[in-house]
């Protein structure tokens, strides 16, 4: 739960220092642009150039990994539902506590794969706000050395030292952030797996299948015996014996016609019941 929340907190930070430097290089821009070395230095125009890019990358960041959050938290990329320990310990499990499991390893699995794509985009994102950093630090490099300076000059240097800085900060960040999140997804694939294990032992002792059990709760009619008693018939002639569970029918028949049938379960004796065939 503690590692779910730092990294919550870490996103938001993320959020803040992505959309921070897009907002400085986009000012720098503006500024590097509007000032009295633009027309007249071409390393102004340079640096507009790094700082226009590195504003529009900027913003392209902010805006994926807003959806990707969006999408994550919708689909259960951040899914924290947890079975109690007590439930997959106990000794007497029940269909009802097997459906759960179900359920809570379906919306977990599904997580699992959204997950990926949430840490794949946070390595992308990492990209992407290194290279911001990079281009401010060209930027100021080439704003540095520009003679004829004003106040829109020196004020888009300062945004852009502003951009570099922030754009390492967000790499560490991002970093340490992925670094949660993999450890999170490892602790999910954990779970899943113990999980599967309890749902074949669960599945073994009450003697059904997912497909029995979930189609038996969908269509509300009883589950088909899943242990059949075995039937065995065998006979030489005028004798037929038939064995079911621990029942025991034995018919025989006489050369007068007379069919004698003798039952014989685990619990009572033998049971002759007479009868005559009619020709």
């Amino acid at each position: 739960m503690a590692s779910t929340m730092l990294f919550v907190i870490l996103i938001i930070i993320v959020l803040a220092l992505l959309l921070t430097i897009s907002i400085t290089s986009a000012i720098a821009a503006a500024d590097i642009a509007s000032s009295s070395a633009y027309n007249i230095d071409q390393k102004a125009r340079d640096a507009h150039q790094q700082l226009t890019i590195a504003a529009s990358l900027g913003w392209s960041a902010l805006a994926i990994l807003i959806a990707i959050l969006i999408m994550a938290a919708v689909t259960g990329g951040f899914t924290k539902d947890e079975i109690s320990n007590e439930l997959l310990n106990s000794k007497t499990p029940s269909k009802k506590d097997l459906l759960a499991v179900y359920k809570n390893e379906k919306e977990l699995s599904k997580g699992q794969s959204i997950s990926l794509i949430v840490l794949i985009v946070l390595f992308i994102i990492a990209i992407i706000t290194f290279v911001i950093g990079i281009l401010n630090a060209i930027a100021a490099t080439n704003i540095s050395p520009i003679q004829n300076v004003d106040n829109k000059t020196h004020t888009a240097y300062t945004e852009s030292i502003i951009g570099a800085v922030v754009g390492i900060a967000g790499v560490v960040i991002i970093g340490i952030s992925i670094w949660i999140y993999m450890v999170l997804r490892n602790n999910r694939k954990r779970q899943i797996s113990q999980l599967r294990n309890y749902e074949e032992v669960t599945e073994s002792k009450l003697s059904v299948t997912k497909q029995q059990l979930e189609t038996s709760i969908k269509s509300n009619t009883p589950l088909p015996n899943s242990n059949p008693p075995d039937i065995t018939i065998s006979g030489d002639g005028n004798k037929t014996t038939i064995t079911s569970g621990g029942n025991k029918t034995t018919i025989s028949t006489s050369g007068d016609g007379i069919v004698t049938t003798n039952t014989t379960s685990a619990t009572t004796n033998a049971i002759p019941t007479t009868s005559k065939s009619v020709h």
